[in-house]
């Protein structure tokens, strides 16, 4: 996956431009953690790689001009196996690369990449990265349970989930909490919040009682309060916000 921040020769509002060598950058919630690489003359060596984990709001960013973004998305449920280390220790952080798989297999990695301008070729070598580590480290049936547990929260209340699955809610929370970094209920929540997004993005004129119906809410008024707790504005702000910005991550 890559995300490129690119300059928008148009604005709207010419006084909410950022300065001269800054870009915006709207980055949604992630029930995923992801490896990020980014290249530019504002970064030490040009070239640093980091950590994404998990995070339950929308963030806003301004990043300098020419900074370009490549990163590889960590299977659900298999962040011990590849980085060591429970989601719940990922969760609402940006880690640097080197403080979880050591100095050695850090450089190396920045390395390979310092040698691939082009991005589909990083982003390649990321997802070969993480590849090779979940491989050497095999996740167990606890990754198969979270990845049964996900598919049912899309569409299932965490109780229904759980006994679907022949588990206690308790024991179901506890397991896909250390497994993700997130709650059942909380990660079904951010995959509803999603849904809306892209459709919204998808469509050229919003029916938002519609929409709301389609990506899992239970009124126009349920999918209203998710939008203010998890992106700080209604629907209809946040959509002319993403469309609006110059550089926008996770939501395509």
């Amino acid at each position: 996956m890559r995300a490129d921040i690119t300059p928008c020769h148009e604005h709207p509002d010419m006084s909410s431009l950022p300065p001269a060598g800054f870009l915006d950058l709207v980055a949604g919630p992630n029930t995923d953690a992801y490896l990020v690489a980014r290249r530019g003359p504002s970064i030490p060596g040009g070239l640093d790689l980091h950590v994404l984990g998990m995070r339950e709001r929308v963030r806003r960013k301004r990043v300098c001009a020419g900074q370009r973004i490549v990163f590889a998305r960590v299977p659900l449920g298999a962040h011990q196996a590849v980085f060591g280390v429970a989601a719940t220790a990922l969760a609402g952080h940006t880690i640097p690369i080197d403080a979880l798989w050591g100095r050695d297999a850090a450089h190396a990695l920045l390395e390979k990449l310092a040698r691939m301008p082009d991005d589909a070729e990083a982003t390649s070598a990321l997802e070969h990265a993480l590849a090779d580590r979940y491989a050497s480290s095999p996740p167990g049936a606890t990754c198969s349970f979270v990845q049964h547990a996900a598919e049912r929260l899309a569409f299932a209340s965490v109780g229904e989930v759980s006994r679907q699955l022949g588990v206690s809610e308790r024991h179901m929370r506890r397991m896909f909490q250390q497994s993700t970094g997130l709650s059942p209920k909380t990660f079904a929540r951010l995959k509803r919040f999603d849904r809306a997004v892209r459709q919204a993005l998808d469509e050229s004129r919003t029916n938002w009682s519609g929409l709301a119906i389609d990506a899992g809410y239970y009124d126009q008024a349920h999918l209203i309060a998710d939008f203010h707790a998890i992106a700080g504005m209604t629907p209809r702000k946040f959509m002319a916000e993403v469309r609006d910005r110059r550089g926008v991550m996770s939501f395509r």
